[in-house]
């Protein structure tokens, strides 16, 4: 099983050897836990895309794209090609600027040609590699180090993220409804404050068959409530098993 996940969350301690997040770790524990009665070789590893804290050698996260991120994810994919599972989908890469970037990030893009991205660090978390770093989302700080980084801070990202993503030119719709793709499983959450539940349904009725929907009553975007956790988890198990 491949994590893919976007910022700000970082889903592995890039020094420590410990994940950085609740969700990832809950998916670990259920995967490799129902590996145990199988003489299947399993691994969960997860993915981490360029520019973010412990992948930022060659790749600054000022310069990120969505692009360049997708073709990361792309050579990952290549080996996890018989199912996938979504949680909390998009459709409209336009449509989703609106749920990444504030309106004031919006407009330092288009005052400056970049905004300050907010980004969450775990306990221990080095700073990113040569960029510009503030604690208010507004102005620059030089005083940090990795000894006092706080558990978020800001970022500049360079506004061609923004643009990318306006363009149009990631064209889900045609990614998710083509011929001969793996089978989908679209989970969302109906009270997702993050994505909009209506995304997901709109990404589902946009996918080709095979294809299931799993609306989760009550659930937020990062499925903090366990027990509707579970479900999820289980959902992703069945979906995996019947493809194999």
């Amino acid at each position: 099983m491949v994590y893919l996940h976007g910022f700000p969350d970082m889903a592995v301690h890039p020094v420590n050897l410990d994940f950085a997040s609740r969700m990832p770790a809950k998916l670990c524990e259920f995967w490799l836990n129902k590996a145990q009665n199988s003489r299947r070789k399993v691994a969960f590893v997860t993915f981490n895309f360029g520019g973010v804290p412990g992948s930022d050698k060659e790749l600054r996260f000022t310069d990120k794209t969505i692009s360049q991120e997708l073709e990361d994810a792309e050579a990952v994919c290549q080996y996890l090609a018989d199912s996938i599972a979504v949680v909390a989908g998009l459709l409209d890469t336009k449509e989703g600027v609106q749920f990444d970037f504030s309106p004031l990030q919006l407009e330092q893009c288009d005052a400056t040609g970049s905004c300050w991205k907010e980004f969450y660090l775990p306990k221990g978390c080095p700073l990113p590699k040569n960029v510009d770093l503030s604690l208010d989302g507004a102005h620059s700080i030089s005083e940090l180090t990795d000894a006092t980084t706080p558990s978020k801070l800001y970022v500049r990202l360079k506004q061609r993220y923004v643009q990318e993503c306006q363009s149009g030119s990631l064209d889900i719709r045609r990614a998710v409804s083509g011929a001969s793709l793996p089978p989908l499983l679209v989970i969302h959450g109906d009270a997702d404050q993050n994505v909009p539940f209506s995304n997901g349904e709109e990404l589902f009725e946009a996918a080709a068959e095979p294809k299931t929907f799993l609306p989760i009553p009550r659930a937020n975007h990062l499925l903090t409530n366990s027990k509707l956790l579970k479900k999820a988890l289980r959902a992703i198990g069945d979906h995996t098993a019947a493809v194999h």
